[in-house]
């Protein structure tokens, strides 16, 4: 049992900057429309994402954008970030993937590691631009020295399933023992996998009982499972 599936986990929209963290949602859209009135970009978009997820604000997608692209303009990256969903997405603009591409670019140059991995799964899919897994690769690393653990597990099952580059299962197992330590089940499983079959790795079912296990207690029913079935394999050794 394999899980080499590249993830598409496309965008996560986050408020960032907030200093009262239990304040009530009326409390933070005046705090983020008087922050923005007085050009204060982090607040603009704040009141984006309050816009566009309809928390603490009625929905508005395109108020959403609009404020999204002034943060983008005036150097806040995660405008630039969320501009690109919404023109990927067509939320309160056209659908436009060019644009949406162009501004993940700016963003992950700027140092966004979410923008360096989603132009790595377009790459890597294929979407709306050619297949290329040396690109992939390249956005992807960008993203996973960045600490983006998704994009560490991405670049794991591509050194592992010689996609577009040499195999490297040494460098695979390297990556997914980061992805996992950050949480990622994915790469805690695809892991425990190696260390449980021995392909291109020493059989060590101490080592895949304990990665199993941890995706499993972080509620990752593959991880359960293949706890479940590496746990047979020993009893019946």
């Amino acid at each position: 049992m394999r899980f080499f599936v590249i993830v598409f986990m496309f965008l996560s929209f986050a408020v960032i900057n907030i200093s009262v963290l239990h304040a009530d949602d009326k409390e933070l859209f005046d705090k983020f429309t008087e922050a923005c009135d007085g050009g204060d970009l982090i607040g603009c978009f704040n009141l984006g994402v309050m816009y566009f997820e309809g928390d603490g604000a009625p929905i508005d997608r395109k108020k959403a954008s609009d404020l999204y692209k002034q943060a983008c303009i005036g150097g806040v990256v995660d405008g630039c970030y969320n501009l690109g969903g919404c023109y990927y997405n067509g939320d309160g603009v056209a659908v436009d993937r060019k644009k949406a591409v162009e501004l993940f670019n700016k963003a992950c140059i700027a140092g966004s590691p979410e923008s360096c991995f989603e132009i790595g799964v377009m790459y890597a899919m294929g979407t709306d631009v050619p297949i290329d897994y040396k690109k992939a690769v390249e956005f992807y690393e960008k993203a996973c020295d960045g600490g983006y653990a998704g994009a560490c597990f991405n670049l794991g099952v591509i050194y592992e399933s010689n996609k577009g580059v040499v195999a490297d299962y040494k460098k695979a197992s390297k990556l997914y023992s980061k992805s996992c330590n950050a949480g990622f089940t994915a790469s805690c499983n695809n892991l425990a996998m190696m260390y449980a079959i021995g392909e291109h790795i020493s059989v060590d079912y101490n080592k895949a009982l304990r990665l199993s296990k941890k995706s499993c207690d972080l509620r990752d029913e593959e991880g359960c499972e293949i706890y479940r079935l590496i746990e047979e394999e020993m009893e019946s050794k």
